[in-house]
């Protein structure tokens, strides 16, 4: 009887012992699958916003710019094909912005092999960049006016069509600029500072079509298409701005504090400089082909 009653109580010892580790297991399941449903819910929380702020930076131009037809036709249907002039500057223009959300993603989002603060470097650089070379096309629009609407702008209306489009020039600024921080953005996971360049340039425009063009518009003047194209160009200018200077409070100013991020920038700009022309023959080949 003895040796009998012993191995029963292993047996039991055993078993309770076993029931012991499974729900320890259970236990030690439990805050780790808390874990993860905690970060699948962040996920889903991060991508709709993501979605929805790329939605709105996409929908808003669109009004924009149907907004700013309705207004040029309303001043004189006949000019509405000046307001085309506006159009073939911007596909002008994306000769250089032709290729930035892919290199972008491909050099600025590559967070495996770059820090934070090179990432930053080399989107300085590529807005700097683009923002010289909007500057230079602005220029040749600006000079080459009475040509471009020649080839774009029927005889009668011209005259006005050249200094709408010596105004509307240097949009091409404002583009190259809002393109480079739009992408770059994008890349380094920060979707609202594209919605906030949409947002305000949709916000400046009500605003101003109310105050200068509307029919309760301010002031004793009669509205004329050169009225629209200087609120299409301060629109532009000022969301552009507005876009990098919320970019550089929101992202650079912080990054600098947290990462002595003013420390490294000097060192990398150079980099940045040879890593953002890198792309440049393949855009040259895709525009030659």
């Amino acid at each position: 009887m003895g040796p009998h009653l012993e191995n029963t109580n292993k047996k039991k010892s055993r078993a309770a012992s076993s029931t012991a580790i499974l729900i320890d297991d259970d236990g030690s399941d439990g805050p780790q699958d808390a874990r993860v449903a905690a970060n699948d819910s962040t996920y889903v929380r991060s991508y709709s916003r993501a979605l929805l702020f790329n939605l709105a930076s996409f929908i808003l131009p669109a009004l924009y710019s149907t907004l700013s037809k309705l207004w040029v036709a309303r001043i004189d249907a006949s000019l509405v094909s000046t307001t085309d002039t506006y159009t073939y500057i911007g596909v002008v223009v994306e000769i250089i912005n032709e290729g930035l959300p892919r290199a972008a993603w491909v050099i600025i989002g590559d967070e495996a092999s770059r820090s934070l603060a090179q990432r930053l470097a080399l989107t300085h650089t590529l807005i700097l960049t683009q923002a010289a070379l909007g500057f230079v096309m602005s220029i040749a629009f600006a000079a080459a006016a009475p040509a471009f609407a020649k080839s774009f702008v029927p005889g009668q209306i011209r005259t006005v069509s050249v200094s709408y489009i010596r105004i509307t020039a240097f949009t091409a600024l404002s583009s190259t600029v809002e393109v480079a921080v739009s992408s770059a953005t994008r890349a380094l996971d920060r979707p609202d500072v594209p919605f906030i360049i949409s947002s305000a340039k949709f916000a400046i425009n009500i605003v101003l079509d109310l105050l200068i063009v509307s029919p309760f518009h301010v002031g004793n003047h009669t509205p004329s298409v050169l009225h629209q194209a200087a609120i299409l160009l301060s629109c532009n200018l000022v969301s552009a701005l507005a876009g990098t200077v919320y970019f550089l409070w929101r992202n650079s100013l912080v990054a600098s504090r947290i990462h002595n991020f003013g420390h490294k920038i000097k060192q990398t700009y150079a980099s940045a400089l040879a890593c953002t022309s890198a792309p440049w023959p393949l855009y040259l080949d895709r525009i030659r082909h």
